[in-house]
């Protein structure tokens, strides 16, 4: 049922918005943040991950490759990723898309709750660090490739020093100023701290 909004965005927006950052991204992207909020209003909803888990890797792999085999052995890449148009084989394929998208996400969503299922001194602090991490993460990414994709060395290379840069200054900047100032606590939607 989840897959279902992402579907109709996909299958109504997509062939008339195909570029990055357009008005098909920004309701497709609307709808995982929407069925993201109704999951963590109600309980049955991790329930049906847990059921439905495993479930979801067999289903996830089967789509993948049927994409696959669509795109690139039957050759509809180019007329459905590059030059989307309003057809029966396009819908189904945005369809067929949007369902495996949403197994794979309800698998991740299934081994983060049986990994991750624990409480620690180091996964409070986690936590508590994973907003500010999402708003500070982009703003330092591009900045650190800003500088870095100037250099001259593999794409590798750079790649790996904006990662490493780019964590080191983004946890710097959260233990240095936001974890430690009330003013900035409260603008990246902390609690005040403890006594």
């Amino acid at each position: 049922m989840p897959a279902i909004p992402i579907a109709v965005v996909q299958m109504s927006l997509r062939a008339e918005f195909p570029h990055y950052l357009s008005w098909a991204d920004f309701f497709y992207w609307m709808a995982f943040f929407l069925i993201g909020y109704i999951f963590a209003a109600d309980d049955r909803f991790n329930q049906a991950i847990e059921r439905n888990g495993r479930m979801s890797l067999t289903m996830g792999i089967s789509f993948s490759m049927l994409l696959g085999f669509l795109l690139f052995e039957l050759g509809y890449f180019g007329s459905w990723e590059k030059q989307p148009r309003y057809d029966a084989g396009y819908l189904a394929y945005q369809a067929l898309r949007s369902l495996t998208t949403w197994c794979w996400i309800t698998l991740w969503l299934f081994c983060g709750s049986k990994v991750f299922n624990f409480r620690n001194s180091i996964s409070g602090c986690c936590q508590e660090a994973v907003l500010p991490f999402y708003i500070l993460h982009q703003t330092i990414i591009l900045a650190v490739g800003f500088w870095v994709i100037r250099w001259d060395l593999s794409i590798l290379v750079k790649y790996t020093v904006i990662c490493a840069i780019s964590l080191l200054l983004i946890m710097a900047v959260y233990e240095g100023a936001v974890k430690r100032l009330m003013s900035l606590r409260f603008l990246f939607g902390l609690q005040e701290r403890e006594k």
